[in-house]
């Protein structure tokens, strides 16, 4: 029988003649009536609480105790395996080169170029290594900031025209 979803896959009635439908078409269903109706099922949530708060509080006590040791264990791993100064640093550069195709060789390279400073303030880095900056149209590289130029002209949404404008407001702004 074709399912009486969106797809129209062949499916199996269920043993009781409920309405035929796949797993996919239902779980779509059933995620859109939570996100139409957010607004009741918070309401309806609070309510249940309010009127079960100490069966709520007794649930949510004994998830808290039953999950407390595996968390532990999870920060535990995550601080040996993933804080650690060689690990940390295997992590920027993996990232570095699934976002942006440069390697640390390419990365150093580019560093000493800029002599070890931010491309537009000249300074060196603080306690973090230089972001890569590159054009959000092209995912082309342009150069290695420091955090405050890289947010600055972020905020500035990469816009030229904006920046010589900002230049400007400064300027006026100085000589008054």
């Amino acid at each position: 029988m074709p399912c009486r979803g969106a797809c129209g896959a062949l499916v199996v009635r269920g043993p009781l003649g409920t309405t035929p439908k796949c797993w996919e078409c239902k779980a779509e269903r059933e995620a859109a009536y939570r996100r139409d109706h957010r607004a009741e099922l918070k309401a309806y949530r609070n309510q249940w609480i309010s009127d079960n708060r100490e069966q709520f509080d007794a649930v949510t006590a004994a998830y808290t105790e039953r999950t407390r040791e595996s968390s532990r264990g999870y920060d535990k791993w995550r601080f040996k395996n993933r804080l650690g100064s060689k690990s940390a640093s295997r992590q920027r550069d993996a990232t570095r080169k699934r976002k942006y195709g440069i390697t640390r060789e390419d990365y150093e390279a580019r560093l000493t170029a800029q002599n070890g400073v931010c491309a537009i303030c000249s300074r060196p880095p603080t306690d973090k290594e230089l972001r890569v900056d590159h054009d959000h149209q092209t995912g082309a590289v342009r150069g290695l900031l420091c955090d405050d130029c890289n947010v600055g002209i972020g905020r500035l949404r990469d816009d030229a025209g904006i920046v010589l404008l900002a230049l400007e407001y400064l300027r006026a702004a100085k000589n008054t």
